[in-house]
């Protein structure tokens, strides 16, 4: 912008547009989406043969950030084409209303691709869009007020974004609409789509009718006619700002069918396994089960019989040694007790011990029995020497 430039659009209030123009080369990075949405497109087509209605809810998490990202680029792009066509002697200048609300517009578009991205690498990831978003001084996103005065610029911007806007959501309902055809979808997504289509055409009508008034209240998109105030211009801007949101919230929904109203009894995208019901009790109305035959085992061979178990002698009773005979009666001697010691008698004789080896009965013969004589032992007779048997050879000499 040259000097002169920017004495006029000091002079008339109006601010530069690097700012803006560098926020719009930044919006780039909705191309990473709009590749990764082509992929998973036709992978989607695949794996929902017969099943379309389900394709739409599969590109939900990148399809719609997408939709978001490029209706706010279109909305900044619509007011600086449209300032621009208000004072071409400043191309590079913006009214400070239109500067606003394009900055406004385009600071959520690194978020929006940031939150895509990371949900279509982790498909765990909770979505960050759960209900449609509306742009403008009722919507969510870059909520300014009505500037007062309006500059042509600024409601020229309205009417080029609103229509550009709703011919790409008709563009998305054609092609929903073409997608379906092969497939009967549910209910609820007829209805919803029956819903979206009618919304769109009253936007449309609308639009075309705000068109004609602005053409007829603004003749020459430079200069305001004077008379013109802001009480006319304000119930347009408002007008203008409920057709836009028609068109961006329907091809919110064309994007992501679960947003709409109906799709509360839609079933889940991927239906989880039903988990086993319990038999029934059985009653009286109901019979009950037969039980299978039980399955025979082939017979085996008889097992041999046990064999008895050993048989255990019982043990003889022992004799009684008290009652042995005992060999003829002696003396005996009392036995010894350490409590009552005695003394040998004197008058007893000690009895003799046998001589060993003499071949003499035992002195003491008990009385009434003879004593045996031992036998004599003969000594061992000599053997003759001629007897002795030689011993054979063992081997040569």
């Amino acid at each position: 912008m040259t000097w002169a430039e920017r004495l006029r659009a000091s002079w008339n209030g109006d601010v530069a547009d690097g700012d803006v123009r560098a926020l719009l080369a930044a919006s780039g990075s909705l191309d990473l989406l709009r590749e990764q949405l082509a992929d998973r497109r036709l992978s989607a087509q695949i794996d929902h043969i017969g099943d379309e209605w389900r394709i739409p809810a599969a590109l939900a998490p990148l399809a719609l950030p997408l939709w978001l990202g490029d209706s706010l680029v279109t909305l900044a792009r619509s007011l600086c084409d449209a300032e621009a066509d208000a004072h071409p002697d400043r191309p590079n200048s913006l009214s400070a209303a239109s500067h606003d609300l394009a900055v406004a517009a385009l600071r959520p578009i690194d978020t929006i691709v940031a939150e895509a991205l990371a949900s279509a690498a982790d498909t765990t990831r909770p979505p960050w869009l759960t209900a449609v978003v509306m742009v403008g001084p009722r919507g969510e996103v870059a909520s300014l007020s009505l500037p007062a005065p309006i500059p042509p610029g600024y409601i020229n911007g309205l009417l080029t974004a609103g229509e550009r806007l709703h011919g790409a959501a008709g563009l998305l309902l054609s092609e929903l609409t073409t997608l379906l055809q092969p497939s009967s979808p549910p209910a609820w997504l007829a209805t919803g789509i029956q819903h979206v289509k009618g919304n769109l055409a009253a936007s449309g009508a609308r639009l075309a009718m705000l068109r004609t008034r602005l053409n007829m209240l603004l003749p020459d998109p430079q200069h305001v006619p004077p008379g013109l105030g802001h009480d006319t211009l304000a119930p347009l801007c408002h007008e203008l700002w409920d057709v836009l949101n028609a068109a961006l919230v329907g091809g919110q929904l064309l994007r992501h069918p679960r947003l709409m109203p109906g799709a509360h009894a839609a079933p889940p995208l991927r239906p989880a396994p039903a988990a086993p019901s319990p038999p029934p009790h059985p009653t009286a109305a109901t019979p009950r089960p037969v039980a299978p035959s039980p399955v025979v085992a082939p017979p085996r061979a008889p097992a041999p019989p046990p064999s008895p178990p050993p048989r255990v002698e019982r043990a003889r009773d022992l004799p009684d040694i008290q009652t042995l005979p005992i060999a003829g009666p002696r003396d005996r001697q009392p036995a010894y007790d350490p409590a009552h010691r005695t003394s040998p008698r004197p008058d007893s004789e000690p009895q003799p011990l046998p001589d060993i080896g003499g071949g003499t009965a035992l002195a003491g013969p008990a009385p009434g029995k003879a004593a045996r004589p031992l036998p004599a032992i003969q000594p061992p007779a000599h053997r003759d020497e001629q007897e002795v048997r030689e011993l054979p050879q063992i081997g040569p000499e």
